[in-house]
Formats: structure tokens, sequence, C-alpha cells
């Protein structure tokens, strides 16, 4: 004969199977809370990560290298990855005027994200994110 509580338990699935106890049934709930909690903490870091994206897309906007006339040789190099600088390429300026690649900068900001300042690596002046 089934007793009242173990026919609401089995309707709201808690006794899946005979001879699931209180105590297993019990587990399997706080195991249930702790992936969405888990699920939500990954997800709220994610957002965050892309939020910040965002504002350093926007406080370093992408720029067309122009051409032009080099008149130091430290400014025909990206000082990140040492390669020299083209005609049409696409590089990200900070507050000092330097310019880096797009992709030797990202890769430089993503080494910093734990920061909310970077310095230039060409003059260390300081950038607040």
């Amino acid at each position: 004969m089934l007793s009242a509580g173990s026919v609401l338990s089995s309707r709201c699935g808690l006794l899946a199977r005979p001879g699931v106890g209180h105590l297993e049934s019990m587990c399997a709930v706080f195991t249930g809370i702790y992936i969405a909690v888990s699920i939500a903490g990954r997800l709220r870091a994610w957002t965050s990560q892309r939020a910040r994206q965002r504002r350093i897309n926007k406080r370093f906007p992408s720029l067309m290298v122009p051409a032009r006339d080099i008149g130091k040789p430290c400014e025909d190099v990206c000082a990140i990855c040492l390669d020299p600088k083209a005609n049409g390429q696409l590089l990200k300026k900070m507050a000092c005027e330097h310019d880096f690649h797009v992709q030797c900068f990202d890769t430089f900001i993503h080494h910093n994200l734990m920061s909310e300042k970077v310095r230039c690596p060409m003059c260390r002046a300081l950038e607040l994110l």
C-alpha cells in the first residue's frame, strides 16, 4: 500500500525507482541546486567578460594605418610582437598615441584581465580600462 508521502514524492519525480530513500532524493535535489548555481555563476562571469570586452573595444577602437612617412624606426614595429606595421593594417591606439596590431593588443589586454589598469608596453603610461 502506498502512503500519501510516497505518492506525492513519486509524482514530483523524487522517487523515480523503488527503494530510493529520502536521503538519496534529497541528495539529488541538492545536486541539482548546486549545478544550477554553478551554471548561473559561469553565466554571470561570461556576461561580465563580454561587457568588459565591449568597454575595451569602445575605449580602444581599431584604426587603419595610413600611408605615412615613417620618422622613427621604433614606430615602424609593433612593440608587442616586433613585427613591422604595414600600410592599410588595423591597429589599436592607446591614449599615449602608441599603436599596436589588433591581435597583439587584444592578447596583451587578455593577459591583464584581472586589473582595471594597464601600462603601455612602449612608455609604461598608465591606462584605465
